[in-house]
């Protein structure tokens, strides 16, 4: 039995209890005791969840967890910030999963009305790049961008992700400023010589089609 099943036959012995018509302030009682089971249990959810991915294991060793968690995050009163809430890193979990299982259109959906999820426009960037909406992509990244305090190793995969979605605008040269950009601080970067190499031919195809490329 989960320990969501446990809350559930909880509150059926809360209602049998309530059929013998007690008290409000016996109701009352009932309800937090089943509200405070509740909390216990998401929480124990998170820990093990959180612990699950953490180190080399990544977003990938979630996945006998996503169901509980989205059941947990949809019966959720509401996905705040508060400092002692587990809903929010549940939230941020899912959308790490999301993105890692190539589920960008649920990755999205997180982010509507969970204003928990604001501070990480780089996972937003990622769900919108994923689901080809370059345009909006683009802005993601540069809000990541603007971020302060940033590691040479966050402005390396923010500049690698912008000049991602300059390419699947069409934007070349753009693009190959951000590489440049990724360059200047990592001249080892697979990841960033790889598109360089890419933007050559689509600059050719645009000068045979008569395309301006920017």
């Amino acid at each position: 039995m989960n320990k969501f099943a446990v809350a559930a036959v909880a509150a059926l012995s809360f209602l049998v209890a309530c059929a013998q018509t007690p008290s409000p302030e016996e109701i009352a009682a009932k309800e937090a005791e089943i509200a405070a089971q509740r909390e216990i249990a998401v929480r124990a959810l998170y820990d093990t969840a959180t612990e699950t991915v953490s180190g080399e294991a990544g977003p990938a060793a979630l996945a006998p967890y996503v169901p509980e968690l989205e059941d947990a995050l949809a019966q959720a009163p509401q996905v705040d910030d508060a400092v002692d809430s587990p809903y929010p890193g549940m939230a941020l979990l899912l959308v790490r999963y999301y993105n890692q299982s190539g589920r960008f259109e649920d990755a999205l959906k997180m982010f509507d009305g969970q204003h928990s999820l604001d501070g990480y426009p780089e996972e937003r960037a990622i769900a919108l790049g994923g689901a080809k909406r370059w345009t909006e992509a683009l802005a993601a990244w540069e809000r990541a961008l603007r971020r302060a305090e940033l590691t040479d190793a966050e402005r390396v995969r923010l500049w690698c992700g912008r000049a991602a979605a300059l390419i699947g605008l069409g934007r070349p040269n753009e693009a190959e400023l951000s590489l440049r950009s990724v360059l200047a601080i990592d001249p080892e970067n697979k990841v960033a010589a790889a598109e360089m190499a890419r933007l050559a031919p689509m600059r050719a195809d645009a000068a045979l089609g008569g395309v301006s490329v920017r």
